[in-house]
């Protein structure tokens, strides 16, 4: 691309001869025409260096033409994926219906156009309380034009009646009856899941009031410390010191609440 140059000087012209002031004639007249040659060179620098900035402006008006196009091609690139990520199927549903936390045959109705599919692990999540109301199970039928979902909860935390629900993918439930919820950020534990901790220096904290026969498990699967806060409850009839135990890496236990401690 053409380098940008400065325009140069051109000398200034003295005061021309005149008829009107004829002493001074010769001498203005010599000086006049002797500095001519020089402003004409002058000139001519001025005219070529005007000649390269100009070339040079143009040649940069049309790489920033093409650029522009190229921002507009890359523009309506974009628009065009988030207009097709927008419209993609995906397997995330909500409903405001209620339903019955248990285990068994759940129908609800979600978006039409969804992905979901027979066979799929799913979690059913309580818009309002997600940690500690959850159902989970296995997708048996879903209908994309009306929406209609059928699962079959086999583990659950919580109960009672609940409305507003969102379904997402997730873990199957696992053998012994605890559901496997992987767990990447501070949280609190829920009975019936065994929380896999896959980050370093997540803290889990236990249910402050829990019920009898509430079953938790947990495991440290990241790659430095975690830690679990028992809420003031004891273990095995001692009372945990400090309450917030440090569980190293590969560290598990699966714990049930008989009324008084977790054993």
């Amino acid at each position: 691309m053409t380098d940008i140059v400065d325009v140069p000087d051109i000398p200034v012209l003295p005061t021309p001869p005149s008829t009107n002031d004829p002493q001074n004639f010769s001498p203005r007249a010599d000086g006049f025409l002797g500095i001519l040659p020089e402003w004409s060179d002058g000139l001519d620098g001025v005219a070529e260096s005007a000649k390269t900035n100009a070339t040079a402006a143009n040649e940069r008006a049309v790489a920033a033409a093409a650029s522009a196009a190229t921002a507009s091609t890359k523009a309506n690139e974009a628009a065009a994926s988030a207009e097709l990520a927008k419209n993609a199927p995906t397997t995330y549903g909500t409903t405001a219906q209620a339903l019955n936390i248990g285990a068994g045959a759940k129908s609800l109705t979600v978006e039409t156009g969804r992905a979901f599919m027979s066979g799929q692990a799913v979690v059913l999540a309580a818009a309002a309380n997600p940690i500690n109301q959850r159902m989970y199970g296995i997708v048996t039928a879903y209908n994309a034009a009306t929406g209609a979902l059928s699962v079959t909860v086999s583990a659950f935390t919580g109960s009672g009646s609940v409305i507003g629900w969102t379904v997402t993918l997730g873990n199957a439930p696992a053998q012994g009856g605890l559901a496997v919820l992987n767990v990447a950020a501070n949280a609190n534990a829920a009975a019936g899941v065994y929380h896999v901790i896959t980050a370093a220096g997540v803290t889990l904290t236990m249910p402050a009031a829990p019920e009898v026969g509430d079953e938790i498990g947990f495991c440290n699967a990241s790659s430095g410390e975690a830690t679990v806060n028992w809420s003031g409850k004891t273990v095995k009839g001692t009372a945990p010191s400090p309450q917030a135990m440090i569980v190293p890496r590969y560290g598990a236990a699966v714990v049930k609440f008989n009324g008084s401690t977790w054993a």
